[in-house]
């Protein structure tokens, strides 16, 4: 896929979407939202694997 940010890539895209096209913030051909969405889903998996652990602990009662 071509980087929307570099040359032929960046002019190809303002010709097809006109008005529409807008550069927003990339780093490493990735958007910042989607590394920021992944981040937090990864976060938040880790916060209730320790929550899950907590909760068998105290079901079994395990010291």
């Amino acid at each position: 896929m071509l980087d929307p940010l570099t040359g032929p890539a960046q002019e190809t895209c303002q010709q097809q979407l006109g008005d529409g096209f807008e550069l927003r913030a990339y780093r490493d051909g990735t958007p910042i939202g989607l590394r920021l969405l992944a981040s937090f889903q990864s976060l938040t998996a880790i916060i209730l694997v320790f929550l899950s652990g907590l909760a068998i602990r105290r079901r079994f009662q395990i010291n």
